[in-house]
């Protein structure tokens, strides 16, 4: 019970310390007001963290999976730094899992791929230090379609994007999971049947993701 309630005190003086800063205040409104929900919501134990951006947070995961302990904290707009700024109430729980997807809104606002980088190094280290029992896995950032829609960024920079990530977490020993292939088409395009805006995905799209990263949920 006192557990509980020093938790509890935890996260909202978390929360007014964020609220309080710059770091806060140079996010969006909706980004504020999902982090501060995220911050009241319960901590239970073995956590399956989805954390991204929008391409994320669009998704019924625990639904998708059948599974309880799946939470969802993709956040619409999100970007590397945004994580960063919020990764702590990500750790908290010490999580079984953390799947990452991040980086497209970077390169759509034409963040330059070393910053990018940068902070990819950073979320991961920081998750080693505060949870060091989590498994990491990264997720390769999807393709887009610049003929539907208007993505504001291209599959080579988004290419470009994933050869640096996966390399980079060769040198920390964590998966990369492609799941970028097999939504292309044969022009190397995210798929038309996937799309409605050549940028996010439909539910047969979240399908083929599912497929890919099945065994990670379960093992």
């Amino acid at each position: 019970m006192f557990y509980d309630y020093f938790i509890k005190i935890k996260r909202i003086l978390l929360f007014i310390i964020i609220l309080t800063t710059n770091i806060f205040s140079q996010h969006s409104p909706y980004w504020k007001h999902k982090v501060s929900m995220y911050s009241m919501l319960p901590n239970p134990e073995n956590e399956i963290i989805f954390l991204g951006d929008s391409i994320t947070d669009r998704c019924e995961w625990f639904e998708l999976f059948s599974n309880p302990n799946i939470k969802n904290r993709g956040l619409s707009g999100d970007k590397t730094s945004g994580v960063l700024d919020r990764l702590s109430e990500i750790t908290e729980s010490k999580p079984d899992k953390i799947f990452i997807m991040i980086g497209v809104n970077d390169i759509r606002h034409n963040i330059c791929m070393d910053s990018i980088l940068t902070n990819y190094n950073r979320i991961i280290k920081t998750i080693k230090a505060e949870s060091p029992k989590t498994r990491i896995i990264i997720q390769s950032v999807l393709p887009v379609n610049n003929k539907i829609g208007k993505p504001k960024t291209t599959n080579v920079q988004v290419d470009s994007l994933n050869n640096f990530i996966k390399n980079m977490t060769r040198k920390f020993n964590i998966p990369y999971v492609d799941i970028n292939s097999k939504l292309k088409d044969v022009e190397g395009r995210l798929d038309k049947k996937y799309t409605e805006d050549g940028l996010h995905i439909n539910g047969n799209g979240y399908l083929v993701w599912k497929s890919v990263i099945e065994k990670y949920i379960n093992n």
